[in-house]
């Protein structure tokens, strides 16, 4: 665990001072800070690995800092609460196991718990990885030039279809959902829809065509039922 950084984000200091000797005591070093805004100002630099957050702070909720944060990181983050009403429960409820602790806890259980999310988020993270094309594959990917070729020919794309299309290339053989296919390759924009992205897999399967015409089309890009889709392997 040495150089993992951890930043603690709880106003008590009866519960932060235990919190630094045990995860000290586990090889990580931390940051402790008591509120909200100076939490924003720590994240500025990536060099955390994990958030230990408190619901009730002075100068905000944790839960809607938390969604803040996964609007722009997928750092993980534990949350810490005493807040037993039905709506923070129900709150907590949106989170896994993993990721909620209610007060009083143990610390080295706690510690147990950040190992875990950070161990999770690592795993997926490996999962994610781009794998490279297979020399065999019939795509050619320019990335300096931002073209895709199909068998050897340049392939006709929109920007936003050229992005779709390097998502899917970079990792064949996963299926993305329409909301992870929105996100990775244009997230800042809220007037997209799921349809949007049926469309656009739509001209991308059309320029395949356009290039092969014997080919079908629907077993190179294939659609999941409820899923997404897949670049086949």
């Amino acid at each position: 665990m040495d150089g993992k950084r951890i930043l603690i984000v709880e106003d008590d200091p009866a519960i932060a001072k235990p919190l630094k000797i045990v995860l000290a005591e586990a090889g990580f070093e931390w940051t402790w800070v008591e509120l909200i805004s100076k939490a924003r100002e720590a994240l500025k630099s990536p060099i955390f690995s994990a958030i230990i957050l408190d619901v009730k702070l002075p100068d905000g909720n944790g839960f809607d800092f938390y969604e803040e944060i996964r609007k722009k990181n997928d750092i993980p983050i534990l949350i810490l609460t005493s807040q037993k009403t039905e709506a923070d429960q129900i709150r907590g409820a949106h989170l896994s196991p993993d990721d909620y602790v209610e007060k009083p806890f143990t610390t080295a259980g706690l510690v147990i718990k950040i190992k875990n999310i950070i161990k999770k988020r690592q795993e997926l993270k490996r999962l994610e990885e781009p794998k490279s094309t297979a020399s065999d594959s019939k795509f050619d990917l320019d990335e300096g030039k931002k073209i895709i070729k199909y068998k050897g020919k340049r392939l006709t794309l929109a920007p936003l279809e050229y992005k779709i299309l390097r998502h899917l290339i970079m990792r064949p053989g996963r299926v993305f959902s329409r909301d992870e296919i929105i996100s990775a390759c244009w997230p800042d924009d809220p007037n997209i829809f799921d349809r949007t992205v049926d469309a656009h897999i739509k001209k991308i399967r059309k320029a395949i065509k356009d290039i092969d015409p014997k080919i079908n089309k629907f077993q190179i890009i294939t659609t999941k039922s409820k899923q997404g889709f897949m670049l086949e392997e």
